[in-house]
């Protein structure tokens, strides 16, 4: 992949859908940029939302057939692929990243001489989830429906050797993908020794599984207290429902709905909990709690986007749960052991001195000579990622849709 005549670096463009509440999106997006500058390219972003919502204006027909056609998903009826279209040539991007599936449209094919569809999530599973969690019936029929339009969309690009990623292990697998993780830069040591909280669960107070998951605590919590009687949890993260509300005072947990810094969020707890019964993709939680070094008891589900060896308590079910906290809480240096080994485990194989190999094969980009960890990175070398981590089956860098 060269660059355009004149040009010392390489320019790729990532589009995707800026949503203002998209967190999860926002986190991928930054981690991509600083992939992508990091093996020398010169980056631009078409926030779609943003930019080029489509507002009442009617779909074209040619969105309708790829719509019918499995060539796209629902979601992109809410932006405009014409408009777009433009917007990327102008860019005149060497390469081009579409973050989701609800990011990409065939019109915006062929524009770059390489293309990444990054699934992040298997959203047919995800939206199934969501069916699953919530009770409005509407909404029901309504992630239903989007799972139905993601899941044709996901078998059709099977059938090319494209430029395909997504952030969860499993994903990756059952997608027939390049894995491609959120990279995170980890802290030095671990967490506060002086919290001022037992437990911390964190997320997006208004998002179905993590509801779900708030829920389950709620049940377990008169277990939690009546062996462990004045047991504290923070509650925190943006957007809660009235039910989460609710159930914070029931229960008696702080909640915090406004916070920067996620780290200073896992110093103020001694575990972190993550009984979640539904999830999809990498869970950045978990991620964020490891590397802040904070030591974690885990539901099954939680981990399936990361790789085996992930070290966290893991509760199979309620009782498993209860007492892998009573356990973490009880054992100092189980604790203190716990936190470490996780805190290593993502310095050495999440972060983004480590990934950047593989994005550099998917846009097939020479790397420069060395690349200096960014401030408090690990240092493993390129070389141990075959050992890990699943490479590219193909040169990836082609077009994954006609």
């Amino acid at each position: 992949m060269s660059g355009a005549a004149g040009s010392d670096s390489l320019r790729v463009t990532i589009v995707h859908l800026g949503r203002r509440g998209g967190l999860g999106e926002r986190r991928r997006v930054e981690a991509w940029r600083v992939l992508l500058e990091d093996v020398g390219a010169t980056v631009a972003e078409i926030p779609l939302m943003e930019r080029h919502r489509r507002g009442l204006r009617p779909p074209s027909p040619s969105d309708l057939v790829a719509l019918l056609r499995r060539r796209s998903v629902i979601e992109t009826l809410a932006w405009d692929a014409r408009g777009t279209a433009a917007d990327l040539r102008r860019t005149e991007p060497d390469g081009t990243v579409f973050v989701t599936a609800r990011a990409y449209h065939p019109r915006l094919h062929g524009i770059a001489g390489a293309e990444v569809l990054d699934f992040v999530d298997r959203m047919s599973s995800a939206y199934g989830d969501r069916s699953d969690v919530v009770r409005n019936h509407l909404r029901k029929v309504g992630f239903r429906v989007l799972s139905w339009s993601h899941r044709g969309f996901e078998r059709g690009t099977r059938r090319s050797p494209a430029g395909r990623v997504a952030a969860g292990h499993g994903d990756a697998a059952t997608l027939g993908a390049v894995w491609l993780p959120i990279p995170i830069r980890a802290m030095n040591g671990t967490a506060s020794q002086q919290p001022d909280h037992d437990l911390v669960f964190f997320g997006t107070l208004g998002y179905p599984p993590n509801i779900a998951a708030i829920r389950r605590l709620a049940r377990l919590w008169p277990l939690l207290q009546a062996r462990r009687p004045g047991l504290s949890l923070l509650l925190a993260g943006a957007r809660p429902t009235q039910e989460v509300r609710a159930t914070a005072i029931a229960q008696g947990w702080e909640l915090n709905e406004s916070f920067e810094d996620v780290a200073k969020v896992c110093s103020r707890a001694r575990v972190a909990v993550v009984p979640l019964e539904h999830a999809s993709g990498i869970q950045i939680k978990v991620l964020e709690a490891a590397a802040a070094g904070l030591p974690q008891v885990v539901s099954p589900p939680a981990l399936r986007g990361f790789a085996p060896g992930f070290p966290a308590i893991v509760a199979e079910d309620d009782a498993a749960f209860v007492n892998g906290v009573l356990r973490l809480l009880d054992d100092d240096d189980l604790r203190r052991g716990l936190a470490k080994a996780a805190n290593d485990h993502v310095r050495e194989h999440y972060s983004f001195e480590r990934w950047r190999p593989v994005v550099a094969d998917l846009l097939r980009i020479e790397q420069p000579a060395a690349v200096a960890p960014r401030s408090g990175e690990g240092t493993s070398s390129s070389d141990a990622l075959a050992g890990s981590a699943p490479s590219p089956r193909e040169p990836a860098a082609r077009r994954f849709a006609s």
